[in-house]
């Protein structure tokens, strides 16, 4: 509609990786953060050790819209969470393709472009990833990512 609005942020109904805004297709075009102050060295590290991590375990040489499917809440797992990646690793993700779609070497919860990739050989492969865990685990996988245009 073009109208700008200010709203609490329990206006959103933030959740892990989700929030009402997901429904509503609202824009945020500004936000403002409380943050507490820390010491800049103990800052720097913990980014630096984030950043190692990721370097590691996801990819940064081919085009991805990062982690595709949503963990599994689980409150008997390590942050009450079963990381989707975990399950996918299971069932030999890792590796599998579908035209120029395929899952990360290095993630499995990861598909890349490996450089003409279509919106088919994304869908069938991930839906194809979502078979796979759901004979072995009997889990449904949710996207996470959100997909525009024509699947």
């Amino acid at each position: 509609e073009g109208s700008i609005k200010t709203v609490p942020a329990d206006y959103c109904r933030f959740g892990y990786r989700d929030s009402i805004l997901k429904v509503t297709r609202e824009v945020v075009v500004s936000a403002r953060f409380v943050v507490t102050p820390g010491e800049r060295s103990q800052i720097r590290a913990r980014i630096d050790e984030i950043l190692a991590h990721r370097r590691e375990r996801h990819p940064e040489d081919s085009p991805s819209a990062g982690c595709f499917f949503k963990n599994i809440p689980d409150s008997s797992q390590p942050h009450g969470k079963l990381p989707a990646g975990k399950l996918l690793e299971e069932v030999g993700a890792k590796g599998m393709s579908v035209g120029g779609a395929m899952v990360s070497e290095k993630h499995a919860n990861i598909i890349v472009n490996t450089g003409n990739a279509t919106s088919k050989d994304i869908r069938r492969l991930a839906d194809i990833l979502k078979e796979k865990v759901r004979d072995r685990f009997g889990i449904e996988l949710e996207e996470e990512v959100q997909l525009v245009g024509r699947f």
